[in-house]
């Protein structure tokens, strides 16, 4: 709009986008793995606004209050898309070249609702053998191997003090580990450490039970490379031995003297 200031004075004044003028870009699928919530991760990198009224697109920046999957759904989706609103606070007075936001549009965006839809993964539960080979025992008339070479991880490959099960859902989600070697038999003296060859196979189960029937965690068939694997159950391998146990022998009161007895 071209008006005058002052007598041979002239100036341009910008327009006014029209709502119309302001549009939605989504960046799909949005997709998360199960984390107890209904918020959705990272929701800036899913949405923006524009305009192309200059024939290039010009981001306009939001304020965002909020961006959930709808009817506070925070299990698993089974698959399947389910609705997902973004909700804004506003869009900010900015200055887009030969067009303005005003007063009166950014009123109209205050508490303005955006709809799409999105998916909610069940968590996996990532775990891999701390050692795969060189696992030792001492012999101890048992099969039982240490399960806590079995070790978990979060998405990121970070190592974790537990299984990654959330606080909220114990007990009545869990896993169990059993670890045992293909029999009991010792296989090597003690010292012989890890110069030995590996004569033994260590398997270690790892289940997981949910009592909720909510299937919000998986166990990962993937990570970790496991022998076998299902949703519930996988197993791993690694090789070991199992170290003959040392007997120790002593004189009564430690006294190798002073045995004697009547002829």
């Amino acid at each position: 709009v071209l008006f005058c200031e002052a007598p041979h004075r002239w100036q341009i004044k910008p327009l006014a986008l029209a709502q119309g003028q302001i549009k939605e870009n989504w960046t799909l699928p949005m997709t998360k793995e199960y984390d107890t919530t209904d918020k959705v991760l990272e929701p800036e990198k899913h949405f923006a606004l524009y305009t192309d009224v200059t024939g290039t697109q010009i981001p306009i920046g939001y304020d965002l209050a909020s961006a959930v999957y709808d009817n506070n759904r925070a299990d698993q989706t089974n698959g399947t898309q389910v609705g997902v609103t973004y909700t804004l606070r506003g869009i900010s007075q900015q200055s887009l070249g030969n067009f303005i936001i005003d007063a009166a549009t950014q009123q109209a965006y205050q508490n303005k609702q955006y709809k799409t839809t999105g998916e909610i993964t069940p968590k996996k539960i990532r775990a891999q053998l701390d050692k795969t080979s060189g696992i030792l025992k001492t012999y101890d008339g048992t099969r039982d191997a240490d399960a806590k070479n079995l070790v978990f991880y979060d998405a990121q490959g970070n190592r974790l003090s537990d299984d990654g099960i959330d606080a909220k859902d114990r007990p009545q989600v869990n896993t169990a580990v059993v670890a045992a070697y293909g029999d009991k038999k010792a296989t090597i003296d003690p010292g012989a450490g890890a110069a030995a060859t590996d004569a033994k196979t260590v398997t270690y189960t790892l289940s997981l039970s949910d009592a909720t029937g909510k299937g919000n965690y998986v166990l990962d068939g993937q990570f970790g490379s496991p022998k076998t694997a299902n949703a519930q159950q996988n197993t791993y391998e690694g090789t070991g031995n199992i170290e003959r146990r040392k007997v120790f022998v002593d004189f009564a009161n430690g006294q190798p003297t002073g045995i004697d007895k009547p002829y």
